[in-house]
């Protein structure tokens, strides 16, 4: 764009960061300078801006100001958006409208003439016509009252004025007022004043529109119609109120200060001297710029300061002056050579050069044996620490140049270096731990760590006679082995240096024990079935970790052994009582020691109904899962329901008579040595019917005979209707009745059967 900009770095690598705010090709060009301010050739090339993807915005937040409005009060509906929008639109009642605003801040005024509950849906939409997220809002619209206070005029002064700024509002009521509130970004502030005049000062910071609305309240605390309006909020211009350099003449190569003084904070500050704009460091009113001034001569620049809008301040004028310097040539007047402490001039020691100039420096070099490094300083005091690695003499040579590299007089010399005697190590301490899972038997792995007096080259283990080198390095050792051996087995720890001479080494025992006979462990444990009832007979699993030599069922407190070998065993039983059993198992090995068990639960139900009935007329047993025929033709002239547990007469009376003739009837009946006959109840009947069937409508493969079913059937149950009245059955459809005592129905005797388990 034609301004110059100051690169950050040193030597050959240089950056400078900027942003771009238009799309398209930028073309740019670098210009290095050297010492003394002549510029190398450019380096010219060209980037290419894309166009950002913007995000589509979807609508965050939708607010009412006043947040309770009144029918045909003029009210202001707020909408932010997540993203900025290109535009935002309002729908009410079906029709849409623009709203005004930009980025994501909109608003639109409207106004319902009636009062109930109105609806805002908002939609946002970005520059290529793609919508987010619409907003949807509800506010309850009021009556207007009768008497209520309104607010007739409102005005905010100044209109337009800077964040930060206090702002004066004003508010007049139609009548006297309890109370009057400035509704800022939905946030309530009290007004102070009486009767119908009313004011409110608010220092406001937000930047741009800021909407308000001004609600008055009668003595009863409800609103009237509200006054609602807008301010816009600037950024305070920045002006630079004063600069100031130090020093104001100075010497070129010298670094002068530029300190600028805003008369309010700013974002930032620049200073443009030369064609080149440099970004002061700073914040606030306070800023600074420091720069080393190669070239001699009168420089003048201008700073200019920014607001947090961007808004450029004036520009102010200053100058700075740099005088030539006559730079002189340093001479090295003297270099001190000293072995660093705890050193005492062997091998690998540290030596430090300290030199002294005749005059200031602008670099200084030691050369020692033919290799050149840099010393750290500054002005005429140098220094420079290094290893010397080989024995013998070192010849060093010092040279000091100055800014424009011209070599005052160097000075020379040697450093002596001795051969450092070996140290020799011994064995100061020996830890012999068993490694875990181990316990100190016979097979288990120990870790053997030794630690010597002084960094040894190698450390061996001697263990029973035989030599194991240890890993490690310096004074830590370690070694694992593995002892097979029960009993007493000997070691001793020896360490070398690098020309295989040791110290005082350090013996030991290693003790173990013979390995005790392993444990066996249930595995799993189960029971099948999982679930059963009380009386059935269930079957108990065990699976061991290894061979067992027995195995053991526990249930509550007793022991019951299990059959098998190995790792399987068995056990079948039978449960008596319901509820929910907890078992478990536990294995012995030959030694008679017991290992880990497993636990598990067994849930025995209470058997209320033992058999389940079919379609196909048969039973199935729930304790011992066989199916067999429902009924047993006993071969006397009755017929047992296993699954109601009743008896029946085969062939039922054939004569219809009266209730009080039925019950004689049953009473009377005696077959065989069977007695207690009597009518069936109506739960009886619903047991033995089926509806799927009809004519007569029982279970098929029945063994049943002479079964009418143009006329109903007794039961002895009782109707609703009173004591005159029972139920009937109808055989023909399986149907419910009732019927009066005195009519005629059939007579079906049943009685009730013992069943063996």
């Amino acid at each position: 764009g034609g301004n110059k900009h100051l690169m950050e770095g040193m030597g050959t690598e240089w950056k400078y960061l900027t942003r771009i705010a238009t799309a398209g090709p930028a073309a740019y060009s670098v210009v290095a300078k050297n010492r003394d301010g002549v510029p190398g050739t450019p380096s010219t090339g060209r980037l290419m801006v894309r166009e950002r993807l913007l995000p589509v915005p979807g609508v965050a937040e939708i607010t009412i100001s006043p947040d309770r409005p009144h029918a045909g009060e003029t009210f202001a509906v707020l909408a932010r958006t997540s993203a900025p929008a290109d535009s935002v639109y309002i729908e009410i009642q079906g029709k849409r409208y623009r709203m005004t605003g930009k980025g994501t801040e909109w608003k639109y005024l409207t106004r319902i003439p009636g009062a109930g509950p109105a609806r805002f849906t908002v939609i946002a939409r970005a520059k290529d016509g793609s919508e987010g997220p619409a907003g949807k809002k509800s506010v309850m619209i009021a009556g207007r009252l009768k008497k209520a206070v309104d607010v007739v005029e409102a005005e905010v002064r100044p209109k337009e004025g800077y964040a930060g700024q206090t702002y004066l509002f004003k508010a007049t009521t139609n009548i006297p007022a309890r109370d009057v509130n400035v509704v800022i970004q939905g946030k309530r502030y009290p007004m102070t004043g009486s009767g119908t005049r009313w004011s409110l000062k608010k220092k406001i910071r937000k930047l741009g529109t800021v909407d308000y609305a001004i609600i008055a309240r009668n003595p009863k605390g409800e609103e009237g119609n509200s006054k609602i309006g807008t301010l816009r909020i600037k950024a305070r211009p920045v002006r630079v109120a004063r600069i100031r350099t130090t020093p104001k003449t100075g010497y070129a190569g010298d670094e002068f200060t530029v300190t600028a003084k805003t008369d309010y904070p700013a974002s930032a500050v620049f200073l443009e001297m030369d064609g080149v704009v440099y970004p002061m460091k700073g914040k606030g009113q306070s800023w600074q710029f420091v720069r080393k001034i190669q070239k001699k001569g009168k420089k003048k620049f201008t700073v200019i300061a920014k607001n947090t809008e961007g808004l450029e301040s004036p520009p102010v004028t200053g100058e700075l002056f740099a005088r030539e310097r006559v730079i002189a040539i340093p001479d090295v007047v003297s270099v001190d050579v000293n072995v660093r402490p705890p050193g005492k001039g062997y091998v690998g020691d540290t030596y430090a050069f300290r030199v002294r100039t005749a005059q200031p420096a602008e670099e200084v070099y030691v050369e020692i044996e033919g290799k050149k490094f840099a010393m750290k300083g500054a002005g005429t005091q140098w220094s420079y620490d290094t290893k010397i690695d080989r024995p013998g003499k070192s010849r060093y040579t010092v040279v000091a140049l100055n800014r424009e590299g011209r070599q005052g007089a160097s000075r020379s010399g040697t450093i002596s270096a001795r051969e450092r005697p070996l140290a020799i190590p011994d064995v100061a301490s020996v830890d012999v731990r068993v490694l875990r899972p181990g316990e100190g038997y016979v097979g288990d792995s120990y870790i053997i760590k030794a630690n010597t007096s002084r960094p040894a080259e190698k450390v061996y283990v001697e263990i029973e006679g035989k030599r194991f080198a240890m890993e490690g390095a310096g004074t830590e050792w370690k070694y694992v082995t593995r002892i097979d051996k029960l009993g007493t087995s000997r070691y001793r720890v020896v360490a070398l240096n690098r020309k295989e001479q040791h110290g005082r080494v350090k013996e030991g025992e290693i003790k173990t024990a013979r390995r005790p006979m392993a444990l066996v462990n249930i595995a799993k444990v189960t029971v099948s079935p999982e679930k059963g009832y009380a009386g059935g007979k269930f079957t108990f699993t065990a699976t061991t970790d290894g061979p067992a030599e027995s195995v053991d069922l526990v249930i509550g407190k007793d022991r019951y052994p299990m059959t098998g070998s190995g790792t399987s065993w068995t056990l079948s039983r039978t449960i008596g009582k319901p509820g929910t059993l907890v078992f478990y198992a536990v294995a012995r090995n030959t030694a008679g020691k017991e290992g880990g068990s497993k636990t598990a639960e067994l849930a025995v139900a209470e058997l209320r109904e033992r058999y389940r009935t079919n379609p196909d007329g048969t039973i199935t047993d729930k304790i011992t899962g066989k199916t067999r025929k429902r009924f047993v033709d006993n071969g006397d002239g009755t017929v047992t329901d296993l699954a109601t547990n009743l008896m029946w007469l085969k062939s039922p009376k054939q004569i219809a008579v009266t209730y009080e003739k039925a019950v004689e009837y049953c009473q009377g009946l005696k077959i065989k040595s069977y007695e207690g006959w009597r009518l069936p109840t109506l739960a009886e009947w619903k047991a033995i019917i089926d509806k799927n069937r009809r004519n007569p409508s029982l279970p098929p493969n029945n063994p049943f005979v002479n079964v009418q079913t143009r006329t109903g059937y007794w039961s002895k149950t009782r109707h609703k209707f009173g004591p005159l009245y029972v139920y009937q059955i109808s055989l023909w459809y399986g149907k419910t009745g009732f019927l009066s005592k005195k009519k005629y129905a059939n007579v079906w005797p049943v009685r009730y059967a013992e069943l063996s388990k």
